[in-house]
């Protein structure tokens, strides 16, 4: 779900909080081999700064400036530190982070990287062994590292078992928009770990899916794939969630964050499941949501109201372009070229929007989501979480998603508002969260209530 964080420019709501660097593998011959494991240097890199430039006395701005290094990864062992310059990998010149990350993209465990870099103003060579992407530890519970083939590619599956024996219920969660992996070493962006982790432990199996080109996922690269192939790696790990002999698949669960919240009811129209919830996500039409967004991030920022009309009304011309005469935003451009302004100030190419390709949102823009969520509630039960402090998606949303549950399912929709941002921090209102530079106390109301809503249909008989 885009999100305003200064008054200039909508983004991803969800983004990898650095740039930690592993290899984009290319698919493997034997679809039915497992999915290999990418390396990773372990490295968050940016670029050189005027300051870091003038203290490691470079002739220019150029090569990738280590910010921070994974502990246990390969550029820690090959004794590289934060405020080095990579200037050269394999005898290459590097100009910026994205050098290495193209140098990346065909290496493979076990390979050696000859980097030169500057340290206090002096060049170094060091030797970096690609280690394996580190795998995610259970704390009392099994982690498995598996896959689901989506339209020819093969995505990495996380799935976390209880130490409890049996068919366990299972829950299948969805991540929001962007590019970004789920398997990521220092931590799930949006406090995701601290969900899986705890309703693991609470005895409930829970699978997560990387998209097509993130993380060890083949396919991709994501900011050129569409809506409906994103949404199937969803549908073929749901299905394959269903499979295991150790789920019980009368008792399986979606959760739908942000993005996530428009994919889930899609895939419980399609594949049975006991219950879905959703958290910070949409009801009404995209088109109408992007409208709203900037009406209500814009006034947040400081905005004044004629600004505010402005750009509502570039977006209106730009957005009819886009979902109901089905042009590129190249095209639109082109046909108007008074929106460049608006669309530099958005942040929007002539290809993609808020890093996703055009083609994803006018997809998405055409999805009937009360068609979809009356089809879902026709045997599942819906529980709509908002959190008092999410600007990124409206309120009214999860009360029409609750209502509109209930018309075809009574009794079947549940709203729940809760003192949580976009992220699942701690907030009570816009105010407390719109502008926060990094992540808040995490509030484990979100767990809590999901859990307990989970508990109550889980049981023998309940969600009849």
């Amino acid at each position: 779900m885009p999100v305003r964080p200064s008054p200039s420019r909508l983004l991803p709501a969800l983004l990898a909080p650095a740039l930690l660097l592993a290899a984009t593998l290319a698919r493997a011959d034997d679809p039915a081999a497992p999915l290999p494991r990418k390396p990773m240097l372990g490295a968050a890199m940016g670029p050189v700064t005027p300051e870091l430039q003038a203290s490691r006395k470079l002739d220019a701005a150029e090569g990738a400036a280590i910010v921070q290094v994974i502990a246990d990864s390969s550029v820690e062992a090959a004794g590289l530190k934060p405020g080095d310059v990579i200037t050269a990998v394999d005898g290459e010149p590097v100009k910026g982070p994205l050098d290495v990350v193209g140098r990346m993209k065909t290496a493979k465990a076990g390979d050696r990287l000859a980097v030169r870099y500057v340290r206090d103003g002096g060049p170094a060579d060091a030797e970096v062994v690609l280690k394996e992407k580190p795998r995610r530890q259970g704390d009392g519970y099994e982690v498995l590292y598996d896959s689901a083939t989506s339209l020819g590619h093969r995505l990495r599956t996380i799935v976390t078992r209880p130490a409890a024996q049996g068919k366990r219920p299972a829950l299948l969660m969805i991540q929001g928009l962007g590019n970004f992996s789920i398997d990521a070493p220092g931590g799930q962006p949006m406090g995701y770990d601290r969900i899986v982790a705890e309703l693991t432990k609470a005895g409930y199996v829970v699978m997560q899916v990387d998209k097509p080109g993130c993380g060890d996922s083949e396919g991709g690269p994501w900011p050129e794939i569409d809506f409906r192939t994103e949404l199937d790696g969803y549908r073929q790990a749901l299905k394959a969630l269903k499979s295991y002999p150790f789920v019980d698949p009368d008792r399986v669960f979606l959760f739908g964050h942000s993005m996530g919240g428009v994919m889930a009811p899609v895939l419980a129209a399609e594949e049975p499941v006991r219950g879905l919830a959703v958290y910070g996500t949409v009801f009404r039409t995209w088109f109408e949501y992007q409208l709203e967004n900037i009406r209500r991030q814009s006034r947040l920022a400081g905005a004044d109201f004629a600004t505010i009309e402005r750009q509502v009304r570039d977006e209106n011309r730009f957005l009819a372009g886009l979902y109901l005469e089905k042009k590129s935003p190249a095209d639109v451009l082109a046909e108007h070229p008074e929106l460049r302004g608006h669309a530099e100030e958005m942040g929007y190419d002539g290809t993609h929007l808020f890093g996703g390709h055009y083609t994803f949102f006018q997809q998405l823009a055409e999805l009937n989501m009360p068609e979809a969520w009356a089809a879902a509630a026709a045997q599942a039960h819906a529980l709509a979480i908002w959190g008092k402090g999410d600007y990124v998606a409206p309120e009214v949303d999860h009360r029409m998603i609750a209502e509109a549950v209930d018309a075809v399912h009574p009794g079947g929709g549940t709203f729940v508002a809760l003192d949580c941002d976009h992220g699942f921090s701690k907030a009570t209102s816009f105010a407390d969260s719109f502008g926060r530079k990094s992540e808040g106390e995490f509030n484990p109301a979100i767990i809590e209530t999901l859990k307990g809503w989970m508990d109550r249909l889980a049981q023998d008989g309940a969600g009849s």
